[in-house]
């Protein structure tokens, strides 16, 4: 979280912030601060990164926005990834207003 943290650390940090079990322990608004600045740093091409990042959004009430990130992560993703999945399901909560997972 300090200064020297890599990518890698801060994107960790913001999903769990985002996604912590502890409702209480949440803080979607610093998670997407993260987030945000992770994505400036890989140039918006890492699709775990991406994935953070529309979790983040969609944690803020930004569905529409959160859709078209997992969509450009699900693009960059390769065809045969394991975690394919995951992202597909990430989109349909989305799609459908879904705030958490």
């Amino acid at each position: 979280r300090g200064p020297n943290a890599s990518a890698e650390e801060m994107n960790r940090y913001a999903w769990t912030v985002l996604t912590c079990e502890f409702e209480d322990l949440r803080d979607a608004g610093e998670g997407l601060e993260f987030t945000v600045r992770v994505n400036e740093l890989s140039g918006h091409q890492n699709p775990e990164y991406l994935r953070t990042l529309a979790r983040g959004h969609a944690m803020n009430g930004d569905t529409e926005k959160a859709r078209a990130v997992i969509t450009t992560a699900l693009e960059i993703l390769s065809m045969d990834s394991s975690d394919r999945e995951l992202y597909e399901q990430d989109l349909a909560s989305y799609g459908n207003g879904g705030r958490s997972h």
